[in-house]
């Protein structure tokens, strides 16, 4: 049933339909328009007209005789015809002859026939419309004929279709235009036919291969081409079609190429990340621990000689070594969870979270404003970590060059991104600074967001404060 109703609504159906249609019509038409010349054409008639009808009638009687046809048999036209001898005799009759047969006196049937004079008159007989027409005969004999005249109307259909008597009506007329149109749409299909494979048939096959290469473009395939010079519309629509794909072909190859070149500039960056990481522990290394170690090591060295002048001031110089060694162990391990924060994986990110922030806040004596709004699912190691450094980092930049009374930290957890935000309403800072001296902080977040493929913002006016902003994408949550 599907391929019936794609087979009707081809291209190939419909204009085979529309050719027979056409066809019809126009035979149909001129149907029309010869039975209205007809009808005009008989529309014109007059008296005279009729006056053949009297002549047939003596034909009939000079070849026939008065058996030639019977008596008040039909004719064509209603009316009846009579041959009278010179003395009145009825020598002949054709149709109802009111009553007169043949070898009856006209003066004993119809005496208002006599002495007619010839040709013929239109008149009236009981409210109804006859034609009378009186021939002289070579012979001395006369023809009388009485026809009444039909309509317009009528007299066409008598000669479209050739049906005699009085019960012609108008359906004959339907009927001989539906035939007509019939034999016309039959002969029509043929030919039609024959026209759609002939002129048709190359542009369904244009057409079709302009559908058969979008679907094999659409499929990937993008080096196939139309390929039609023709410059007609579907022509000029293969042509733009083939435009189109070498732009978009074109188009494909600048994207791949900087995908290619963005996927060398991600590493790149990843390089420098870990280069300016190691930069940041080497630093940490040298400015903390490295310079304890040396006053221990000094203060080591000197130990034994202290003792040796002063058993009291050796004791004091002992317990400032073990305070440096203590002091020194704990920079260590505040290195280790910038490495890697232990505390995440001993309370989780909640945890963790919270915990950094109470002892942000009573290192520092400025309140600290935590809200989470997390959906509890697993999220990755590398989002976690990531979270958990930025928020330290962030607070170490509060602390260290806010002067804020007040800290807000959040993270919303969205459909597809997380979201933290570190709001302080200190002195503020320059934006365009953040790659400059004492704001290495800065450089290592935005880098550890954007290995994350996240995004990093920063936003600070002069008294008013600074709001950092790290989104990251959750498929990143998904993959660890």
């Amino acid at each position: 049933m599907k391929r019936l109703r794609q087979w009707f609504q081809s291209v190939y159906v419909r204009l085979l339909v529309s050719h027979v249609l056409v066809t019809a019509l126009t035979s149909i038409l001129i149907l029309i328009v010869i039975f209205i010349l007809i009808v005009l054409d008989l529309g014109t008639a007059n008296p005279d007209d009729y006056a053949g009808y009297a002549s047939d009638a003596a034909v009939e009687w000079l070849t026939g005789g008065e058996d030639a046809r019977p008596n008040n048999s039909e004719f064509d036209l209603p009316g009846y015809s009579l041959v009278v001898s010179p003395d009145q005799r009825i020598l002949f009759t054709q149709g109802d002859a009111m009553g007169c047969k043949t070898g009856m006196m006209l003066t004993e049937c119809a005496p208002d026939l006599v002495d007619l004079p010839a040709g013929a008159r239109s008149l009236e007989i009981n409210d109804e419309a006859w034609v009378e027409a009186v021939v002289d005969l070579s012979s001395g004999d006369r023809a009388i004929t009485y026809r009444r005249p039909y309509e317009s109307l009528q007299l066409a259909l008598w000669y479209t279709t050739g049906s005699s008597g009085a019960d012609i009506y108008a359906p004959d007329l339907v009927q001989v235009v539906l035939l007509t149109a019939l034999t016309a749409a039959l002969v029509s299909f043929p030919a039609a036919l024959f026209l759609v494979w002939l002129f048709v048939r190359p542009l369904v096959r244009r057409i079709s291969r302009i559908a058969g290469v979008s679907r094999q473009f659409a499929d990937g395939n993008l080096g196939v081409r139309v390929k039609d010079a023709h410059s007609d519309e579907i022509g000029l629509m293969s042509q733009q079609f083939d435009s189109m794909a070498d732009a978009l072909q074109q188009n494909v190859h600048v994207l791949r190429d900087m995908a290619q070149h963005n996927t060398t500039l991600a590493q790149q960056a990843e390089q420098s990340a870990i280069q300016a990481e190691r930069l940041r522990l080497s630093r940490d290394l040298h400015d903390s621990i490295a310079q304890r170690l040396f006053s221990l090591t000094v203060s080591t060295s000197t130990l034994p000689d202290m003792i040796a002048q002063s058993q009291e001031r050796g004791t004091q110089q002992a317990r400032q070594i073990a305070q440096l060694a203590e002091q020194a162990l704990l920079d260590l391990r505040t290195l280790l969870i910038d490495l890697r924060p232990a505390t995440i994986i001993e309370n989780g990110l909640n945890g963790a979270l919270q915990q950094l922030c109470d002892q942000w806040q009573q290192a520092h004596h400025a309140p600290v404003e935590l809200s989470l709004i997390l959906s509890g699912r697993h999220l990755s190691a590398s989002i976690e970590s990531t979270l958990y450094i930025i928020t330290q980092e962030a607070l170490n930049n509060v602390a260290k060059h806010a002067r804020a009374t007040q800290v807000a930290v959040s993270i919303i957890e969205g459909q597809r991104q997380l979201t933290l935000s570190v709001t302080d309403n200190g002195q503020g800072m320059p934006v365009n600074r953040d790659d400059g001296q004492g704001h290495f902080g800065l450089i290592t977040m935005r880098e550890r967001t954007a290995a994350l493929g996240g995004s990093f913002s920063l936003e600070s006016d002069a008294g008013s404060g600074t709001t950092i902003r790290v989104t990251l994408p959750l498929r990143h949550a998904q993959e660890g």
